[in-house]
């Protein structure tokens, strides 16, 4: 993997190589954030080994939003954050996140990492994650 300007991986790579779309390396320190889960709503965190996931479910059997977090040390690393679309625009993203990052916190985990897509890297830097770098991918246009 590399971070950095997409510009500059683009001129670096060969022409056997196409760019994905790229996205944005963040940061947090971890800080205790208070929370409401909606009444309709049901959260859980559940953690096996060094992985924990949080979901939330909605009244009526829906998964509504769901997360990773790996953890490496002092970091704990968030993955697949996603919302459903018949539960976005709610506040569910930043539940999860202030939830998982609490979680993080209580098991010693100090600071948070991600690669967010351009619509979540707004959600992240309202929870006060901070953008560090461009996070593009490149891979060979062979098989």
């Amino acid at each position: 993997m590399i971070a950095g300007p997409t510009a500059l991986l683009a001129s670096a790579v060969p022409s056997t190589w196409t760019l994905d779309e790229g996205g944005h390396l963040m940061t947090v320190a971890f800080a205790p954030a208070s929370y409401d889960v909606p009444a309709e709503y049901r959260l859980t965190v559940e953690t096996a080994g060094p992985l924990s996931v949080a979901r939330i479910h909605h009244d009526n059997g829906d998964l509504a939003a769901s997360a990773r977090l790996g953890r490496d040390g002092d970091f704990g690393v968030f993955d697949k954050v996603v919302t459903a679309p018949a539960h976005q625009r709610r506040g569910l993203g930043s539940l999860m996140m202030r939830a998982l990052s609490g979680h993080a916190l209580a098991l010693g985990m100090r600071f948070g990492l991600l690669v967010g897509s351009d619509e979540g890297r707004a959600l992240y830097e309202h929870l006060g994650w901070s953008f560090v770098s461009d996070f593009p991918g490149a891979r060979s246009k062979r098989g």
